[in-house]
C-alpha cells in the first residue's frame, strides 16, 4: 500500500533526491558563478573519473576498475562528436587523472578548483580542516555536471551515479562504465 512500493532502485533514488535534496543557496550561487564564468557560451559534456581510494575501496572489482579508466578516452571522443561539443567538464578527486585528461584534451578541459589528491588516499580520508568545504566541492561539481549535454562516469562511484539520477536524461545521454553500484547487492552498504 505504500506509495514507494514497487519502485526500482533507480526510481527510488530519483524520488528521494527530488524530495529531500535541496542544496542551500550558497551551493546554487557557486554553481551559477562557475557556469557563467566558464561554460555558459559552450556546449559541453561532463565526465567523472575516479582514482585515489576508489582503487582500494573497490578491490574486488580492481581489474574492472582499471579497465574502466582505460576506456574513458574513446567514449569521450565519441560523445564530443555525437553531441557536437568542444568542452569537457571534468570531475575528479585525483590530481593524476586531472593531469592525464588535461594532457589529452588541453584547453577543452574545464574543472572547478577543488581539492585533489595525488595518491591512493581519498580526500575524505585525509586530515582536512574544513570537511564542509569538501562536501560543497562535490555538490558544486555535481550540479555543474547536470547542465551538460551528456555525462560519462563510473557506475562504481557514488558521485557518478548521483549525477546520473539528478540529470534525469535518457539512457543515451548518460553513460556509466561498469554496473551501477546500487544494483549490486551489498555494494552500496559495504561502502558506507
Amino acid at each position: 500500500e505504500h506509495h514507494l512500493y514497487g519502485l526500482s532502485v533507480d526510481e527510488l533514488f530519483v524520488y528521494l533526491m527530488r524530495r529531500y535534496l535541496h542544496p542551500k543557496q550558497v551551493i546554487g550561487d557557486k554553481v551559477e558563478a562557475f557556469y557563467q564564468q566558464n561554460l555558459v557560451a559552450a556546449d559541453f559534456i561532463a565526465v567523472h573519473a575516479r582514482g585515489s581510494d576508489k582503487v582500494i575501496e573497490m578491490n574486488e572489482f580492481i581489474n574492472e576498475f582499471d579497465e574502466v579508466n582505460r576506456q574513458y578516452k574513446a567514449k569521450i571522443d565519441e560523445y564530443l562528436v555525437t553531441y557536437n561539443c568542444q568542452k569537457i567538464f571534468l570531475m575528479t578527486d585525483d590530481e593524476r587523472i586531472f593531469q592525464y585528461f588535461t594532457h589529452l584534451y588541453g584547453e577543452q578541459i574545464i574543472a572547478t578548483n577543488c581539492r585533489r589528491t595525488n595518491n591512493e588516499q581519498g580526500i575524505h580520508y585525509q586530515t582536512v580542516s574544513d570537511r564542509v568545504q569538501l562536501g560543497m566541492e562535490v555538490m558544486v561539481d555535481a550540479y555543474v555536471a547536470i547542465r551538460a549535454k551528456a555525462f560519462i562516469g563510473n557506475g562504481m562511484s557514488n558521485p557518478s551515479v548521483i549525477v546520473r539520477y539528478l540529470m534525469g536524461k535518457s539512457a543515451s545521454d548518460v553513460y556509466l562504465f561498469s554496473q551501477n553500484m546500487h544494483h549490486i547487492p551489498n555494494t552500496y552498504l559495504h561502502n558506507w
